[in-house]
């Protein structure tokens, strides 16, 4: 996963890594705020600590730089593009609020589960675990 360069915008930062990272697409599409990026940062920030000491995170780390592009891609074209990019966005919430409560397990299982259906859906085959 790519790091986040604190000397961006918080407009520049997920419209830059919007192309490759689908959660930064969905924060994208849910209007870049103070409130997407505080989501967003907070999640990648759980995503660098957490799914690495997870051993099907680490397993999902392995295959998301080569597939991710690609499934915002195959997103991008969807005819249900919105909904899905909703979706994501309200995973992405989910996620955060559990990790502001401390609920660092369930926080996991939901972010693990959105990438395993994401892969699944919308992702290459050769690039599923």
């Amino acid at each position: 996963m790519q790091s986040l360069n604190n000397n961006t915008t918080p407009k520049n930062t997920i419209e830059r890594l919007a192309k490759e990272c689908y959660l930064a697409a969905a924060c994208k599409h849910a209007g870049i705020s103070a409130q997407t990026y505080e989501d967003f940062n907070i999640l990648r920030q759980f995503q660098e600590e957490h799914l690495p000491k997870d051993r099907i995170g680490v397993l999902y780390l392995r295959t998301y730089q080569r597939a991710a592009p690609q499934i915002v891609d195959n997103i991008n074209a969807h005819t249900s593009r919105d909904s899905i990019f909703t979706f994501i966005y309200q995973v992405v919430r989910q996620c955060v609020d559990a990790i502001k409560k401390g609920a660092i397990d369930a926080a996991l299982r939901v972010l693990v589960n959105m990438m395993h259906n994401i892969q699944l859906r919308y992702g290459l085959a050769e690039n599923l675990i």
